[in-house]
């Protein structure tokens, strides 16, 4: 056989597999972006206080450093501009004492559903008013410090899930973050391995921020470097970036924002793009 006719079909062999991968949701994220019927690059980030935050979103909105790519996702999301078409702002937009457009202080995932106390509404109203493309999820930190049982929890989120679906929203899963005295009981690890199951079982989008903390700053070191004194919240000291892997390393709202940018951007390839939405195709069971 050929010498170079050889390689060229061994380079084939090796090559053909990586082109031929796809995330795991993007069949069943083109039926439901298919429903989708709001404008093209909503992107709202929904949850409690962590998410409320000023600084959660800070680098989608005004970061420094971005990359070619990085820009031009943040424009496809309206991330610079102050008002409801942004997402990343509805999210920190102050409104009623303790909550923004989007989350609120203290609210676990059964008041999500129905409302907070705060004033925000039922997530069925913040669909209908934002009608998000994709809804940057989490919660759960203030469940695991009410002792929520995982059950209850998880049954929570697949509600949440589930109805972004309805409405032709992308929902994207995110593991409840390390915390430090937040979960007496040793809940976090059940929420977590659960949210990996509904992922897989729903077949939506996940960002691990769980394990992106863990994989940055193991051995509890992420404690004061990602999460501040109290606990449960994320640091802020390098939130506008630039997104070095120190400054990841050591801010969590940055890494975490980063996280939330990048999966973004890998939806927007594998599913809203007009080359790849194309047919829907019906996932396999």
């Amino acid at each position: 056989m050929n010498a170079n006719f050889f390689l060229m079909t061994l380079c084939l062999i090796i090559i053909q597999p990586l082109h031929a991968q796809k995330p795991s949701y993007q069949d069943a994220m083109k039926i439901v972006a298919k429903k989708y019927t709001g404008k093209e690059g909503k992107v709202v980030p929904l949850g409690d206080s962590i998410t409320h935050a000023n600084p959660s979103t800070r680098w989608a909105r005004m970061g420094k450093g971005k990359t070619k790519e990085e820009k031009e996702i943040s424009k496809w999301m309206n991330a610079g501009k102050t008002d409801k078409s942004n997402g990343w702002w509805l999210a920190i937009d102050d409104q009623a004492r303790g909550r923004s457009w989007t989350a609120e202080i203290g609210i676990r995932s059964g008041g999500f559903m129905k409302g907070g106390k705060y004033g925000l509404p039922p997530l069925a109203k913040i669909l209908k008013e934002h009608n998000p493309q994709i809804a940057l999820i989490l919660l759960g930190t203030n469940d695991l410090g009410m002792r929520v049982p995982p059950e209850t929890f998880l049954a929570n989120m697949k509600k949440i899930y589930l109805a972004c679906m309805a409405n032709g929203t992308i929902p994207v899963v995110q593991t409840v973050p390390p915390v430090m005295g937040w979960d007496r009981i040793g809940n976090i690890a059940k929420y977590n391995a659960g949210l990996k199951k509904l992922a897989a079982e729903l077949k939506i989008p996940i960002i691990d921020v769980h394990g992106e903390f863990l994989k940055r700053q193991p051995n509890k070191k992420w404690y004061l470097s990602l999460i501040v004194k109290d606990g449960a919240h994320f640091t802020n000291n390098f939130a506008s970036g630039p997104a070095t892997e120190s400054n990841l390393k050591n801010c969590g709202n940055l890494l975490r924002c980063y996280l939330m940018v990048h999966k973004v951007m890998e939806i927007k390839k594998a599913v809203l793009d007009k080359k790849v939405l194309g047919k829907a195709e019906k996932p396999k069971p």
